[in-house]
């Protein structure tokens, strides 16, 4: 990796497929127990998700005001997946990917490919939307999506548009 990126994150079980797939196992065990159960509400401690939501409805989109006044991002995430979407929604999925040690057919961590994924899932005009709890503002710019964490910051979200 050049030296302008940030030093990759040691893997952990939190970046293992095995990991999530316990974890939503439980969630969903659970939820059948009690449907009022909502299961882990990732960053809620730092109320990133109402952020975000108020975020999303300054937008002027019709589909991202429905979402935003009403909590519900369904609308968000209907769409044509081949064209890609308007907006792209990342909570949490880099960090778990950064704390993996697996490599791709490439022999690199799976988290740089993550970057070249991003633009095949937005339309042109689209926003990716990333909060990390891993990664400071600035460590996720120099991931640049163009895209472990500093001390001192517990959420960072940034949002990116894509032009074409």
């Amino acid at each position: 990796m050049a030296d302008s990126l940030p030093a990759h994150l040691e893997p952990s079980k939190l970046g293992t497929k095995e990991y999530w797939d316990a974890l939503y196992s439980t969630e969903l065990s659970n939820h059948a127990s009690n449907p009022a159960d909502q299961g882990t509400v990732w960053f809620d401690d730092s109320d990133a998700e109402a952020k975000l939501l108020a975020f999303l409805a300054a937008r002027d989109d019709p589909a991202l005001d429905r979402a935003a006044t009403s909590g519900d991002t369904s609308p968000v995430l209907s769409g044509d997946q081949d064209a890609g979407w308007d907006v792209v929604l990342d909570k949490g999925t880099f960090d778990a990917i950064c704390l993996s040690d697996q490599l791709d057919d490439r022999g690199r961590r799976i988290c740089e490919g993550y970057k070249e994924k991003v633009p095949t899932l937005v339309r042109p005009g689209g926003l990716f939307v990333v909060t990390s709890c891993n990664w400071t503002e600035e460590e996720l710019r120099a991931w640049a999506f163009t895209f472990g964490g500093a001390k001192g910051q517990t959420i960072s979200t940034l949002c990116f548009r894509r032009r074409s």
